[in-house]
């Protein structure tokens, strides 16, 4: 459908990526990470080690180890975590409901979700962690 959707996943991973921005320099564990969103450290390590994948974190192992940011806090937007664990917003499609034609000839849906789902996007590219990182 390509509503806008979003999973706790991504709400973890959006806060997580928030409180790595605030300690800048220093990483923090999941198990610190978890015990201040008040999450499962199972479910967080599992979100963090994906957003390693996608390189927006790096870990490191041992008693001062954990997650850090891969890249400056200003240039990681709200989008690309977002992105990482939600299925893309359709920005341009007539059809909600995807359907190659609507029987009616337009779909009573098409322009207004495709409107919403572009405004939200770009309201989420246009916040960086460094716009959070500041705020305790």
């Amino acid at each position: 459908m390509g509503f806008i959707n979003i999973h706790e996943t991504t709400f973890i991973a959006v806060h997580s990526m928030m409180l790595i921005a605030q300690h800048s320099g220093n990483s923090l564990n999941a198990k610190e990470l978890a015990a201040e969103l008040n999450v499962s450290e199972a479910h967080l390590s599992k979100v963090l080690q994906s957003l390693v994948r996608e390189g927006l974190l790096t870990s490191s192992r041992g008693p001062r180890g954990g997650f850090s940011l891969n890249r400056p806090k200003e240039s990681i937007t709200i989008l690309d975590i977002y992105d990482v664990f939600e299925k893309p917003l359709h920005t341009n499609r007539e059809c909600s409901w995807n359907k190659e034609s609507c029987r009616f000839g337009k779909c009573p849906f098409g322009k207004i979700l495709s409107y919403y789902n572009s405004e939200f996007k770009k309201e989420l590219a246009a916040q960086t962690l460094a716009d959070f990182s500041d705020t305790k």
